[in-house]
């Protein structure tokens, strides 16, 4: 994949959230985005905002646990 059409998909989450942050999707497509650039700081950020609106959603748990595993090696 190319790493540009995920900073396009990040700014412009980024925009949605700001229009509305209430968004727990846009929170967890925007730390989808940043995984996938290796930027695993920003998207345990996302992520966690993300289960702050809807803790019980398995895909936003999974990237957290995911996460988690990346950022302790």
């Amino acid at each position: 994949f190319c790493i540009a059409i995920y900073e396009k998909a990040s700014m412009n989450y980024e925009n949605a959230i700001k229009m509305n942050n209430h968004m727990e999707e846009a929170f967890y497509n925007l730390a989808v985005c940043y995984y996938i650039q290796e930027h695993l700081h920003e998207a345990q950020l996302n992520v966690i905002k993300a289960l702050k609106l809807n803790p019980r959603n398995e895909e936003y748990l999974k990237l957290s646990r995911e996460l988690m595993i990346k950022l302790q090696m």
